[in-house]
């Protein structure tokens, strides 16, 4: 009995080294069959990412252009120039001023720290305007500074002597001409 079982080991390793060889083969032979079947999905899916980029720079390219989004952009554009622009500035406070009833005087500006807005620096400009007008006035011209058709925020306003009239506003402008 001890000489029969070696030879039955024997053959059931032979069975063993069939059933491997077998599957090698399968395997390779999936491997073949496969093998291209994945390159192609794969380039399948990349022509499908660059497509969808394609689509996407495609239509945003359409909203810069038109619609909705086109009109943000021309509004932003206005209210943050990209230059100073500080004489187009002027000349709407002074016909703020104007419609407001007050009467301008004079204007001076300075600059102020750039501001951070996100990855952007913009720059910020201080105007104090001299303007002579009664409260009412002074209100009025204060409400249209605040609306002017570029961003503009008024920081102060200050009616000097009720009998003077005088009264100075300070707003701050802004716009991208050192943006960074």
């Amino acid at each position: 009995m001890t000489r029969r079982q070696p030879a039955r080991r024997a053959r059931l390793t032979g069975a063993h080294a069939v059933i491997a060889a077998a599957a090698v083969i399968a395997a390779l032979l999936a491997a073949t069959v496969s093998i291209p079947a994945l390159r192609s999905a794969t380039a399948n899916r990349d022509h499908a990412r660059a497509a969808n980029v394609r689509a996407q720079a495609t239509l945003a390219a359409q909203l810069r252009t038109s619609g909705p989004l086109k009109h943000e952009l021309t509004h932003l554009a206005a209210q943050v120039p990209d230059t100073a622009d500080l004489g187009t500035a002027l000349g709407q406070l002074q016909a703020a001023a104007t419609a407001a009833g007050a009467r301008w005087v004079s204007a001076t500006s300075s600059t102020d720290q750039p501001v951070q807005a996100g990855a952007v620096t913009v720059d910020t400009y201080r105007v104090s305007i001299v303007v002579h007008a009664s409260s009412a006035q002074l209100t009025t011209f204060v409400n249209k500074a605040a609306a002017l058709p570029r961003l503009a925020a008024v920081t102060s306003a200050a009616l000097g002597v009720p009998s003077s009239g005088q009264a100075t506003v300070t707003v701050r402008l802004y716009s991208l001409a050192g943006a960074r």
